[in-house]
């Protein structure tokens, strides 16, 4: 997905210098909250094919290896995971708001905000435990849509001095993810067995608010841990000034 794991290389990377990327990036300064939301979505157009020498993967279709959604209690108690996830979308988010990034990093809140129309993840799965009433077991394909998602970003870095300049590692780091809709095919459920299958598909989209409502934490935070390897790759990079324009 998450979802999500380019979110935070498109805050710092398009920012950073114009000594360091290409000229059709768009720059902006610390703290201009009115700037970055929209570059950011600019640059998320530019890297649809991935950038190697950011260390930026493909962003259509995003790969995931693994997405392990674990809930111990509550209604969806079960172990679902999705293997080698292609997730189609990303390159359609929109960003509508940030906060902070100021000249301090020290000081400064770290918040970012969007939204794109459709997620889509295809992928392997398996499933154990229950959903809902019912047992539930199986594994196979996995389809999954998720209409007009909300992307929300807040983290607090960690900051050292080499050389006389800041870096920056994230320390804290939360992400949240929110949709309007959702549904979901989970195919050979219960060994193929064709009823109980259905029926259980079948109700997980009757009742697709419920079900979210128990994953959303789960899923998010698998979100953020892709986020946050993706992104200290980045920041071990380039100090803390470079990823943004310079005043004169």
């Amino acid at each position: 997905m998450y979802c999500f794991s380019l979110m935070l290389v498109v805050i710092f990377t398009f920012s950073t210098s114009s000594g360091s990327l290409p000229s059709e990036f768009e720059l902006c300064h610390n703290g201009d909250v009115n700037c970055i939301p929209k570059a950011a979505s600019k640059f998320l157009k530019l890297i649809v094919n991935g950038r190697e020498d950011l260390k930026i993967p493909r962003l259509e279709p995003f790969r995931v290896d693994l997405l392990n959604i674990t809930q111990k209690s509550g209604q969806f108690s079960a172990v679902l995971k999705i293997i080698d996830a292609d997730i189609h979308g990303f390159s359609n988010v929109l960003f509508e708001k940030a906060v902070g990034f100021e000249a301090d990093p020290k000081r400064s809140r770290f918040e970012i905000y969007g939204r794109t129309p459709e997620l889509k993840i295809n992928g392997k799965y398996s499933i154990d435990g229950r959903v809902f009433s019912f047992p539930v077991q199986g594994n196979g394909n996995l389809n999954c849509i998720l209409k007009d998602v909300g992307i929300g970003i807040k983290f607090k870095p960690d900051t050292l001095t080499q050389n006389d300049k800041t870096f920056i590692k994230l320390n804290k780091l939360k992400m949240l993810v929110t949709t309007g809709k959702l549904s979901i095919h989970l195919s050979n459920l219960f060994n193929g067995d064709k009823v109980l299958g259905d029926t259980v598909n079948a109700f997980l989209n009757e009742n697709w608010s419920l079900f979210w409502e128990e994953i959303q934490d789960s899923f998010s935070q698998e979100a953020t841990k892709v986020v946050r390897g993706i992104v200290d790759s980045v920041l071990e990079r380039f100090s803390y000034d470079n990823f943004f324009l310079q005043s004169d």
